[in-house]
């Protein structure tokens, strides 16, 4: 029984942590550290969440090429049609 709470709260612990390090990614690091401090019990649950649901960097980074390729070529395209 012990055993499963441990496992429980690493795995909380694992996620907030990777949760907390999302947002230092995403956003303003003194910006973090104020909703840290002002917004703890709202900041913790979000970077749980964050951590838990939340994409990797690779992948954000990923998609945003995948947005940015698509804009290039809607662009080439509306070159063409006025092109013509």
């Amino acid at each position: 029984m012990e055993l499963i709470v441990v496992v429980i709260a690493l795995l909380f612990f694992w996620w907030g942590t990777k949760g907390i390090y999302r947002l230092f990614q995403r956003h303003n690091t003194v910006l973090v550290i104020l909703y840290l401090i002002l917004l703890t019990p709202i900041a913790l649950t979000h970077a749980f969440f964050l951590g838990l649901f939340g994409l990797s960097e690779f992948e954000r980074l990923r998609r945003e090429a995948e947005k940015e390729a698509r804009k290039q070529v809607m662009v080439e395209e509306e070159r063409r049609k006025l092109g013509r």
